[in-house]
């Protein structure tokens, strides 16, 4: 009857976890929906570096042009904007990465990260399907900016070679994304460690800058 009695109270003492990969997509799927619920906050996050591009790439274009043709040499088969493009799908990575750990911090002072430290789920569980969302989020990004420039290129006569066509596309938000992931799980950590948003947004605009 002991030997039951004890049997009994460690099974229920014991926590019982899922499969590690439910845990972590049941993270991100939440994460994720919270992005679509607020698409402002995605509407504004591809603003300003499309603003950026197309600024830079109109201020900076006839300039660059002469700096990098020789005279009386062929001109460059692409634009200024070319150039920018990269970057600005990097930067627009590194600062949705920088606004992660606010949604961290968000999710601490409301009480909501308690709620998943006293369910039955892997505490990295958290993080990890946090940082998935991410990756996806910056992934969607990269490949907006990608098409609106391709978009540009038909309407308004940008030069920007598409070489490696789909492929290269799909590689370059495959890089954005795990770019933006790793400055993602710095902002997490410094969110989960200080529990603070000054904190985390002092980190933030340090990786930023």
């Amino acid at each position: 009857m002991t030997t039951m009695t004890e049997t009994r109270v460690v099974s229920q003492a014991a926590p019982v976890h899922g499969s590690a990969f439910a845990e972590i997509w049941w993270v991100a799927y939440r994460s994720l929906l919270r992005v679509v619920r607020s698409p402002m906050a995605l509407f504004f996050s591809l603003m300003m570096p499309l603003i950026w591009l197309v600024m830079f790439s109109q201020s900076f274009g006839n300039l660059f042009q002469r700096g990098a043709v020789a005279p009386g040499g062929p001109a460059l088969p692409y634009d200024f904007v070319a150039v920018m493009l990269p970057a600005t799908i990097v930067m627009t990575a590194i600062q949705s990465a920088s606004q992660s750990g606010f949604g961290m911090v968000a999710d601490i002072e409301s009480g909501f990260m308690d709620k998943f430290f006293v369910s039955p789920m892997r505490r990295s569980s958290v993080l990890l399907g946090k940082l998935l969302a991410d990756g996806i989020r910056m992934g969607i990004q990269a490949l907006l900016i990608l098409t609106i420039a391709f978009v540009l290129t038909l309407v308004a006569g940008w030069r920007i070679p598409f070489a490696t066509n789909v492929v290269g596309v799909v590689m370059i938000a495959v890089l954005a994304a795990l770019f933006g992931v790793a400055f993602s799980g710095l902002s997490n950590t410094v969110a989960l460690r200080t529990k603070s948003t000054e904190a985390t947004m002092m980190a933030s605009f340090s990786l930023t800058f």
